[in-house]
């Protein structure tokens, strides 16, 4: 593993993201085998194919909905898609990002999920 890789990674989404969420860490464990995955990651990844390589591919349908901050970002984003935040047709946008185009790599797909340290650390160390 070349550890440089992960300092190349820029964050979650395609190349030509219109919004930018930028958040402060990645949430998730610095042992040996996380990170060697992690050196796998493109310049910008798709969300999904990440996880499906950090967690293992049933994670996506039952995890991804319960990760707070991605609801957030989505209905942030469907609000600027539509003007409003509340009612169905928001309730439905914004559950279409989330699950759909929020850090995709995809021709429809408009936002890029960075964080301002990309290499995740162990909250458990002194």
């Amino acid at each position: 593993m070349d550890p440089r890789r992960l300092f190349e990674f820029e964050g979650y989404g395609g190349e030509r993201p219109r919004v930018f969420f930028i958040g402060l860490e990645e949430n998730s464990g610095d042992d040996e085998e996380n990170l060697r995955r992690r050196a796998l990651f493109r310049r910008r990844t798709d969300l999904r194919r990440a996880h499906d390589l950090l967690l293992g591919t049933e994670w996506w349908e039952r995890g991804s909905a319960r990760v707070t901050v991605w609801q957030v970002a989505a209905q942030i984003r469907a609000a600027l898609a539509l003007g409003k935040t509340e009612g169905s047709q928001f309730e439905t946008q914004w559950r279409r990002i989330r699950s759909d185009m929020l850090g995709r790599d995809h021709p429809d797909a408009d936002t890029l999920l960075t964080e301002l340290l990309p290499v995740p650390t162990s909250r458990n160390r002194t």
